[in-house]
């Protein structure tokens, strides 16, 4: 108030007014490339993913592919034992006539029957690996067959040598361009890690604005 300034004038006419007003921007220049190198290693991971995916997906239609076969494979051998398990019963049963007419040896009839016998066996078999084969087609594909499953015709795009065949999953497997994207990101996290050894350097743009009474200073503005 007047009496604590000293002024010698009416007490309340120099009471003042103060406002004080301020905005800065702050803005790094130089990080030691930290933060381009934690975006770079960021973009790898979002690659490694995205190759996971792929090995996931390619994981799951070669299993489909050989859920396939295994069904068709052992529709084909259990057709095919029946069929021949046939052949057998009509031939014991031609021997059987014979043995009973004595133009044949019961030997000759006990090895028939023996094959029968094997071949029903096996039929079984292949019966219960057919069933098991129809629940694996299930458990990858979703869903039981809906048409009659037949083998594929043979694949061309084989490579022709083991060599070959090596190179090519070095260079396009998903799982190893995955492992190779996350040795990436990770060289670029050490690197981001690095540039704690490096001063930061940042820029700053500010401006203030104070407003008073004439009675004590005026206006004053700095900018900065």
């Amino acid at each position: 108030n007047s009496t604590s300034r000293g002024l010698t004038v009416t007490r309340g006419a120099a009471y003042s007014w103060y406002g004080e007003g301020n905005a800065a921007i702050t803005q790094p220049i130089f990080d030691a490339f930290e933060t381009s190198n934690r975006v770079n290693a960021a973009q790898a991971r979002i690659l490694s993913a995205e190759l996971n995916v792929s090995d996931v997906r390619e994981n799951l239609a070669f299993q489909a592919v050989q859920a396939h076969i295994a069904v068709a494979q052992a529709k084909d051998i259990l057709k095919k034992i029946n069929d021949y398990q046939k052949i057998i019963e009509d031939y014991s049963n031609r021997i059987q006539v014979m043995v009973d007419d004595g133009v044949a040896d019961k030997a000759e009839l006990a090895q028939a029957n023996n094959i029968s016998l094997a071949l029903k066996s096996a039929a079984m078999d292949y019966e219960g690996q057919l069933e098991t084969s129809y629940a694996n087609y299930r458990e990858v594909v979703g869903q039981m067959p809906t048409s009659e499953i037949r083998k594929p015709a043979a694949v061309p795009l084989i490579d022709e040598t083991v060599e070959a065949a090596i190179q090519r999953a070095k260079s396009e497997h998903p799982l190893i361009l995955s492992t190779q994207k996350e040795i990436e990101a990770a060289n670029y996290d050490i690197k981001a890690e690095k540039a704690g050894y490096y001063p930061d350097v940042d820029g700053e743009l500010s401006y203030l604005q104070r407003d008073q009474r004439e009675e004590i200073g005026g206006e004053a503005e700095d900018a900065r």
